[in-house]
């Protein structure tokens, strides 16, 4: 008799599985017709902050440029502007020279992370999310 038990069981786990299955496979469909989910809103001073030291980072890496007239030389021989609507650079070959300045320049460590522009070592230090 305990064999027919087993069976019934198995039968009702296998029901709740294939449910449960069904149930994903629903979301997955429903955001597929729906879209995902909207991001919340950026508190606007947020946005601001976060996009000054976007601002700051793409300084830091065009300073790179203008620093050495090598990189400049060989951008403008591959027909690449170095002036204009785009800014051109690259990143310093220290690990944390953006971390580095954005904090001199007032930028809470939340801030640096949020924008995009570090990451946490392995070491648990913050770096630049693009070393040179």
């Amino acid at each position: 008799m305990a064999a027919p038990r087993d069976t019934t069981v198995e039968r009702i786990v296998a029901s709740v599985d294939r449910v449960d299955d069904l149930a994903s496979r629903a979301e997955s469909l429903a955001a597929q017709v729906d879209g995902p989910a909207p991001a919340p809103p950026v508190d606007q001073a947020v946005r601001q902050r976060l996009l000054a030291a976007q601002a700051v980072a793409a300084e830091v890496y065009r300073q790179q440029v203008d620093d050495a007239p090598g990189p400049s030389r060989w951008l403008t021989a591959q027909g690449v502007p170095t002036d204009g609507r785009w800014t051109v650079g690259y990143a310093p070959d220290r690990p944390a020279a953006v971390v580095n300045e954005l904090r001199r320049r007032g930028f809470f460590d939340a801030e640096i992370v949020a924008s995009g522009l570090a990451a946490t070592s392995r070491g648990g230090q913050l770096v630049d999310r693009f070393p040179g």
